[in-house]
């Protein structure tokens, strides 16, 4: 019972914070959400493992099944929202410049080879 009541009070807690960043909007608030949200995103999933390993669901009347999925889900969606989006997010803007890069590179060597041709047929 205690480890899905910690997943939801690490997941309400890290709402709460985020309702209240939204209102206040102070910048140190603001890093320490985004620096710590994948940690508790990440402490949640491992609580909801050792929730199943344990079969150790809260006592509501929902099925103890449910309670491990819909908590599963909710902390692998914040999982993937606080750390594997904006990963992806970073990889597809290094892409994008590795590309301009490249395009920059062939622009150069054409450029050498023209250079290179013109010195020669001086000569």
């Amino acid at each position: 019972m205690i480890y899905l009541a910690i997943v939801w009070v690490l997941i309400g807690g890290y709402i709460v914070c985020r309702i209240v960043n939204r209102i206040i909007n102070v910048q140190w608030f603001t890093r320490g959400i985004e620096r710590y949200g994948s940690l508790v995103f990440l402490l949640a999933l491992i609580f909801v493992i050792i929730a199943a390993a344990t079969k150790d669901p809260l006592r509501v009347d929902i099925p103890g099944e449910i309670q491990l999925v819909v908590s599963g889900f909710a902390a692998g969606i914040g999982f993937w929202r606080v750390l594997i989006f904006p990963l992806y997010e970073a990889i597809h803007k290094l892409e994008i410049k590795m590309v301009e890069i490249n395009m920059r590179l062939t622009h150069l060597e054409k450029r050498v080879d023209l250079i290179e041709h013109k010195i020669i047929s001086t000569q």
